[in-house]
């Protein structure tokens, strides 16, 4: 028990936890054990102590640590009461990389072109805000994306033939076998349902072919990343990070630096391993999802004198 050599009540403790009976130590014991009817209650008498330990032994805030299992339970509730506290705290949680925007928006990429452009893939790709505007007057806007999924769903746009093919799509409301003319706002309609489709198309539709025709990691790699310089990915990132630093989430706008840098680091890595390795699509979505699932993003503390969870 060397490195309780000075803290005998802690060797003592160790040694005999799963002891039962267990012997009876001698001395000055600095270890106190509290229950709590809930995990509210056991955050309100820490909080408490903390407080006792600063205004009367004189204790600083980064004297203090506090160590839990269970993040998900106890990570608001630390929060929210350290708050009422006014004590500063830093939670260490070492967060999944999965959920954010551009980690979905390379899976969506993936899942577009093997699932042929399948419905729900292309709009989880286009939820993600990545695709630029490159039409001033047609942005892709939410509701652009709304108007584009209504007709997409309507008409059973479920292909890549359909997305990729060369004509306009028609937009007309049937009002009877007789009808020619078609109104106004049909008209407006379909003009508009075509500008957007044409932005997308444009963005896409080159890395899908050379996607289709590559078959090594190092080609993969490649075409993937050079999709996302063309489609200015960083800048948008750090406009991002601007956004969230002027709102004063700092550990926000850290992340979006955080997310391309893990980005590239994992390509060169597959191409570092296996970049000439013949590698089927599906096989390369497997490995670059198990190296998404690893990504974590690594938060710093934000001041010095604070309580570390």
């Amino acid at each position: 028990y060397g490195r309780f050599k000075e803290r005998p009540a802690f060797a003592h403790l160790e040694k005999y936890f799963d002891v039962r009976p267990s012997p009876i130590f001698e001395g000055d014991v600095p270890i106190q054990i509290a229950e709590a009817v809930h995990p509210r209650a056991e955050v309100e008498g820490a909080a408490q102590e903390i407080i006792r330990l600063v205004r009367e032994e004189h204790y600083r805030f980064q004297d203090m640590a506090i160590f839990i299992r269970e993040t998900d339970v106890y990570h608001d509730i630390i929060s929210t009461i350290f708050d009422d506290y006014d004590i500063p705290v830093f939670i260490v949680e070492k967060r999944t990389m999965l959920n954010h925007p551009l980690i979905e928006f390379i899976r969506s990429l993936f899942d577009v072109v093997e699932g042929n452009w399948r419905y729900d893939a292309v709009f989880r790709l286009l939820k993600t805000g990545f695709i630029p505007s490159t039409n001033v007057d047609y942005p892709l806007t939410d509701d652009a994306m709304d108007e584009l999924e209504n007709y997409v769903l309507e008409y059973g746009i479920r292909t890549r033939e359909k997305w990729l093919y060369d004509q306009e799509w028609i937009f007309k409301r049937f009002q009877g076998f007789d009808q020619v003319v078609r109104t106004d706002s049909e008209l407006k309609k379909q003009q508009n349902i075509n500008h957007y489709r044409n932005q997308i198309v444009g963005a896409l539709r080159e890395f899908d072919e050379k996607v289709r025709e590559a078959s090594s990691v190092l080609a993969l790699c490649e075409i993937t990343y050079q999709l996302l310089e063309e489609l200015q990915v960083p800048e948008r990132l750090e406009q991002m990070q601007q956004y969230f630093d002027e709102a004063g989430h700092n550990e926000k706008g850290r992340e979006q630096e955080q997310v391309w840098d893990a980005v590239v680091q994992l390509f060169d890595e597959m191409v570092e391993m296996a970049g000439d390795e013949e590698m089927t699509l599906s096989t390369f979505r497997s490995v670059l999802e198990a190296g998404f699932e690893s990504l974590k993003f690594a938060h710093v503390p934000p001041s010095i004198d604070h309580v570390i969870v």
